[in-house]
């Protein structure tokens, strides 16, 4: 392209051969071909992060130097930079790393034309270079290999120093080399937001992210101990996105600690960031380190504990099953992992001072020197259920002191007759009485119990009789009204066309409710069964002291604001494969909302997780089961 472009307000202009050199962070580009995508195990995801192939750098010429221009190299090696900046081994990287973030601290809208913006705009950011150093990035420009390093160095660089700013992952950068008549020499650069999405707002976000995810933990004088409690925590909170893995993209929120935090789906970039910007705030030195592991592109962390320093991947610790002790701990404090190493193109390769060789505070060691943090008490969700035999009852418990290490109980039942119990889950198997315990491993004076009453209700009589006789009974017409008036599953059903009786969950009878179950099916006064399909639209929209909810496997759909403002709404259990769960329908949950998901796959748990939270469950914490 050649060409005349004008300045209007700092009248400078450039003439001759008009070149571009456009540079693409890491987190814009929709990568398409360069790098495959396998299905991994949740323990062994990689390939999640790639190295951006860089453009063929070329070069502009100006007639004068641009105004407001900073001296680069005058500049170089102070403290306005972060620590990843120190880790850089050349001006070349130093560098690029100056111009994406002056750059990326002023991006341009969404939309916006980089070529418009080199013509003089306030969002166009310019540092003056030696015509040495000008001359020598050019020649490192010219090597794919070597340019190719020093931009991915540089680029993660500027995204690890500002994990509080989801905008250096979600711009686009451009840069321009520009020399004048008179032997001045500029490298110039702008930044335009790949979406339409206010990242300064969304930063303030991701703060109050943090501020509220760390006052739930209980505070310690211990840096170790707090190390294992956030890394927990945040096991519990994040799902790795499958999606956003698959996409491609690098621009997705998957790659920032906002999506770990605020969206509680990340990929390991997002993982990693989330664990420094919460070990920051209490302190703890760490740092983000990429490379490869298994043979993919990865990223995971170091942390710093007195004078050493371990090696900590959160995302392979992020084991689905969520409850298995050693599985979520198989990366945590770990002496170099040998699995994961650093490549040349990478950061991480520049990093060696922060090489783990750490032994002191392994898992097992932190559990056996704070020893002294023991458990003081056990308290269930439920003191007490009624229930029907084949019922089903998940039952949560919350450990004493938050920052124990001692976690570890038993779930027992006093007659495996009437109940049996496994992992929190309650089965009835024939009527009678029974006591349910939860008993610490370590000090079994340390218990708590749950009564639970296995009864033949009226609606459990009549689902028996309609076992026999229901296929001489007519089902209802369709929009009848059915009324199941006792127990858990009470309330109203409006019956729906389908191959088979169905009905649709069309409202509680009692909106001081607080312990709900949407049924498999409901028996009419004839004795015939109706499975239940739906929950519909506000059926509890008005249940202001609903605390729990079991909706059972046959439920495919739940209604727009179904649960809508249900404040105290804790506990969520969901056992079928629900195929749409319309807008709102979990609005305005209390936070920390416990939603155990039972699905016989990850897939399916994931898929399930992005329907609930695009309905508003967006600070729950989800957990598979496998059904």
């Amino acid at each position: 392209m050649r060409g005349i472009i004008k300045d209007k307000r700092n009248n400078w202009n450039r003439v001759g051969i008009i070149l571009v050199l456009l540079f693409f962070l890491k987190g814009v580009c929709v990568l398409t071909g360069a790098f495959s995508i396998t299905a991994m195990a949740a323990s062994s995801h990689t390939g999640d992060i790639v190295v951006v192939e860089p453009p063929k750098p070329v070069e502009i010429e100006i007639s004068t130097g641009p105004t407001g221009a900073r001296n680069y190299l005058s500049l170089k090696n102070t403290s306005r930079y972060g620590k990843y900046y120190s880790y850089l081994s050349s001006d070349d990287e130093r560098i690029m790393y100056d111009v994406i973030v002056g750059a990326v601290n002023n991006y341009a809208p969404y939309g916006s034309n980089p070529q418009e913006l080199v013509q003089g705009s306030d969002y166009f950011y310019k540092a003056r270079v030696t015509e040495e150093f000008y001359n020598e990035l050019i020649e490192t420009c010219s090597n794919y290999n070597a340019f190719r390093t020093a931009f991915n160095r540089a680029n993660e660089a500027a995204q690890y120093d500002n994990v509080d700013k989801i905008e250096f992952t979600m711009c686009c950068v451009y840069f321009y080399f520009m020399k004048t008549p008179t032997n001045e020499f500029y490298l110039g650069s702008c930044a335009v937001a790949s979406t339409t999405d206010d990242y300064k707002a969304m930063d303030q976000t991701l703060k109050n992210a943090r501020a509220k995810f760390l006052s739930n933990i209980a505070a310690t004088s211990e840096a170790p101990v707090n190390e294992l409690v956030i890394h927990d925590a945040l096991l519990d909170q994040v799902t790795y996105d499958v999606d956003g893995y698959s996409s491609g993209q690098g621009q997705h929120l998957c790659h920032t600690a906002y999506g770990a935090l605020v969206k509680g789906l990340a990929v390991c970039d997002g993982y990693s960031m989330a664990l420094q910007y919460l070990l920051d705030y209490k302190k703890i030195d760490s740092v983000i380190v990429t490379g490869e592991a298994n043979g993919g592109g990865h990223a995971w962390n170091r942390v710093k504990l007195g004078s050493d320093w371990y090696e900590v991947d959160a995302t392979w610790d992020d084991d689905e099953k969520k409850r298995d002790d050693n599985k979520r701990h198989m990366y945590f404090n770990k002496t170099k992992m040998d699995d994961h190493k650093t490549e040349e193109v990478y950061l991480g390769y520049l990093m060696g001072s922060t090489t783990a060789f750490g032994t002191e505070y392994t898992y097992e060691n932190i559990k056996k020197i704070y020893s002294e943090v023991q458990m003081t008490g056990i308290t269930a969700s439920e003191s007490s259920l009624s229930m029907i035999p084949g019922q089903y009852e998940e039952v949560e418990i919350k450990i004493s002191p938050a920052d124990t290490t001692d976690r570890n109980v038993k779930w027992q039942t006093s007659d495996s007759n009437v109940a049996v119990v496994e992992d929190g889950r309650i089965k009835a198997v024939d009527y009678g009485t029974v006591q349910i315990l939860v008993v610490s491993n370590s000090n079994p004076a340390i218990k708590t119990t749950i009564a639970v009453n296995v009864a033949e209700t009226e609606a459990f009589k009549d689902q028996s009789k309609a076992d026999t006789d229901s296929e001489a009974t007519t089902a209802k017409e369709t929009g009848s009204e059915l009324n199941i008036s006792t127990g858990s599953s009470g309330g109203t059903y409006v019956v729906v066309a389908g191959e088979e009786p169905s009905v649709v969950y069309k409202k509680a009878n009692d909106n001081k409710v607080k312990n709900i179950i949407v049924p498999e099916s409901v028996t009419d006064e004839n004795g015939l069964v109706y499975k239940v399909t739906e929950i519909a639209p506000g059926a509890f929209k008005g249940c202001k002291n609903l605390r729990k909810v079991t909706i059972s496997a046959s439920v495919v759909k739940i209604g727009k604001d179904a649960f809508k403002n249900c404040k105290k709404l804790k506990s969520i259990v969901i056992k079928g494969n629900l195929k749409k769960v319309s807008s709102g329908a979990f609005k305005n949950l209390p936070k920390n909302a416990k939603v155990t998901v039972y699905a016989a796959s990850g897939k399916l748990y994931n898929s399930i997780v992005r329907k609930l939270k695009r309905a508003g469950a967006t600070n729950a914490i989800f957990r598979r089961k496998k059904s």
